[in-house]
């Protein structure tokens, strides 16, 4: 009994150390992110065509974000692809081409990062002042469903095209990865089937256990693990897929966060 004792808080005494070891270097991890971000989008300040400047004035801070939510709009509108444009200020998301809004859909909840206030807001503000690219993706769901078209022999059988939606017995969640490092998770809101609760609860926890597995890898070997910080949006669940399907590859998304 003895023995049991001392192996016990000699094992709980392990676990302590390992988690303490982990939780220090994931928080070195994040004080690198942060320095690095602002040593990112804090370098060529001096270049920038407006200066942004670091002020408790909430009038010229609204200011600030204004122009760096239009300049980043306006870049975006220089490619002929679609983009997304997210203003958590009045909880929209909206898909634009040129400048203009060819779909809207009202974010019905968020999560941001404690990151975005942790880093400095000259090097936040031009962050924002620039679309973000996507660099890369992960979808419960298919980027473009499969279509079979047969063409008629003649008019007499020609029908208009009405292809149903196969795909929306489908979970839908994503993944973006951007060019500042940010992730962009999006859920369908509220499923309406208790296997699509499911399936969204089994791909954010195939998720975190992936980001734990990455961790352990990194502090396993001294290394200082990445950090992504991340930002969770829920849409209705047609809203996400249409999102989802509707922008290229590297598309480009523009954020208003304050």
């Amino acid at each position: 009994m003895k023995r049991f004792r001392v192996l016990l808080i000699i094992s709980a005494l392990l676990l302590v150390l390992i988690i303490s070891f982990i939780s220090t270097f994931e928080i070195l991890s994040v004080n690198q992110a942060i320095e690095e971000f602002n040593g990112k989008f804090s370098s060529d300040a001096e270049k920038a065509e407006f200066s942004f400047v670091s002020t408790s004035d909430s009038s010229i801070i609204a200011k600030q974000v204004e122009y760096a939510y239009i300049n980043a709009q306006f870049e975006a509108s220089k490619s002929d692809s679609i983009s997304l444009t997210l203003n958590f200020l009045d909880s929209t998301a909206n898909l634009m081409i040129k400048g203009v809004v060819v779909h809207s859909a009202k974010i019905e909840n968020y999560q941001l990062s404690r990151f975005v206030d942790a880093v400095d807001q000259v090097a936040l503000y031009r962050m924002l002042s620039l679309p973000l690219q996507v660099t890369g993706h992960t979808s419960t769901i298919a980027k473009v469903p499969l279509m079979v078209k047969i063409a008629p022999k003649d008019t007499s059988e020609y029908t208009p095209d009405v292809v149903p939606d196969t795909t929306d017995i489908d979970a839908v969640n994503y993944i973006f990865e951007t060019s500042s490092g940010i992730q962009l998770y999006f859920y369908e809101s509220n499923p309406r089937e208790s296997a699509d609760g499911l399936k969204q609860f089994k791909f954010d926890f195939m998720d975190r256990v992936q980001s734990g597995y990455e961790l352990f890898k990194a502090t396993s070997t001294f290394k200082k693990p990445e950090y992504h910080p991340e930002i969770r949006i829920k849409l209705k669940k047609r809203d996400a897929k249409m999102i989802y399907r509707a922008l290229p590859e590297n598309a480009s998304i523009v954020l208003k966060i304050r």
